[in-house]
């Protein structure tokens, strides 16, 4: 009885966060640009504790995902990264965030769907929360032109400058 009730309240908010978003959209003056800092204001104020965040994350809807994305809790991401329905923009957003872990990094890492894409890859190399081992391992996957640029100073180590120097000159 007791996981039925935790379901039903997380049902229950999942329909708040669709009614709020509802709500905003039919308000005059707020534009679709203000809208995701308003919808994150709605989730920090639900009274939600980072725990049933956490429940919710893996199998949160659109509109959810939105807020969750944003949440400053890294094991809120990290559960977020194990909804099936996530999209390549959502993971782009979590590979971007400073509130990134190396948990979150090594998922991403071994997604080969998520991997496979140059953009995440570019976020996760250039976020100074994503371990030196595993932009290590993403440099080699990038093109000449991105290398170039870590080599010119978007590195977020010295020896990942360097690793990116060695390869522009042929060793490696």
């Amino acid at each position: 009885m007791e996981s039925f009730l935790n379901g039903t309240y997380a049902l229950g908010f999942t329909f708040s966060l669709i009614h709020l978003t509802i709500s905003l959209v039919d308000v005059p003056g707020v534009n679709t640009s203000q809208m995701p800092a308003a919808l994150s204001a709605g989730m920090s104020s639900s009274g939600m504790t980072p725990p049933q965040k956490i429940l919710l994350a893996p199998q949160a809807d659109r509109l959810t995902r939105v807020l969750l994305v944003q949440d400053s809790d890294p094991q809120v991401l990290y559960a977020l990264l194990k909804n099936p329905r996530l999209t390549l923009d959502e993971v782009l957003r979590v590979a971007k965030s400073t509130y990134l872990s190396f948990q979150s990094c090594e998922l991403i890492l071994k997604t080969a769907a998520w991997f496979s894409n140059l953009d995440i890859r570019v976020a996760l190399i250039q976020n100074p929360k994503t371990p030196l081992p595993f932009a290590l391992r993403i440099l080699p996957t990038l093109p000449d032109n991105e290398v170039r640029a870590i080599a010119k100073g978007a590195a977020t180590s010295m020896a990942l400058k360097q690793a990116a120097l060695k390869r522009l000159h042929g060793g490696g």
